[in-house]
């Protein structure tokens, strides 16, 4: 958040996570792009990826 605040660099995608669902991430993407499931641990971000619809 540092770097798009003070340098206008934009993040490629932030990571979401809540009290809601306790051990659960999730990536949050840029408009038009959405989380698509790419196999592995369905409770981890890093099992997604930022893709177009």
């Amino acid at each position: 958040m540092e770097a798009w605040v003070e340098r206008g660099e934009a993040p490629d995608r932030l990571l979401a996570r809540g009290a809601a669902f306790p051990g659960r991430t999730r990536p949050l993407c840029p408009f038009p792009q959405e989380a698509r499931y790419q196999g592995g641990e369905a409770e981890r971000a890093e099992s997604f990826a930022c893709r177009e619809p």
